[in-house]
């Protein structure tokens, strides 16, 4: 059976920071939106089905690298030095920020802000505010994995 070490540098790491916090975040967007939803999706609800989508798809994947860093320091130090993280990141700010403006747009449509409750439209509005914060931590991720890219 291997052993299992727990690396606590990683979190004392900006990379372990920035990890943490966009899990916090894409908690609280997955969250936020799947409380919106229910059995009636629509036509009209594409936005927020792409939305949750890409928080949900992101937020499984950050677990996924951070838990594996986390448990292991060779992961820690080895999967930053190659192209994925930088991919990774940055496939996962554009399509945050592509599904968060899908959903403000959706949100502040005249027709639309007539039929949605004040609740809901808050709920919404907050959801891709934290939404547009975690895109801002992608982002810091990406240039980071930019910078780590390669080294030996």
């Amino acid at each position: 059976m291997p052993n299992i070490t727990i690396n606590t540098e990683y979190i004392r790491s900006w990379n372990g920071i920035f990890k943490m916090l966009q899990l916090l975040f894409g908690t609280i967007c997955v969250g936020l939106i799947g409380s919106e939803f229910d059995n009636a999706i629509s036509y009209s609800d594409f936005s927020r089905c792409f939305f949750l989508i890409v928080t949900c798809t992101f937020y499984i994947g950050t677990f996924i690298l951070f838990i594996s860093y986390f448990i292991s320091p060779s992961a820690a130090s080895i999967i930053p030095k190659t192209i994925y993280e930088l991919i990774y990141h940055a496939v996962a700010a554009v399509l945050l920020i592509a599904s968060t403006i899908a959903l403000m747009v959706q949100i502040h449509k005249k027709s639309d802000v007539a039929s949605i409750i004040a609740k809901t439209y808050n709920t919404l509005l907050a959801s891709s505010i934290f939404a547009l914060i975690n895109t801002i931590l992608y982002i810091l991720s990406a240039i980071m994995g930019f910078g780590t890219y390669g080294d030996d």
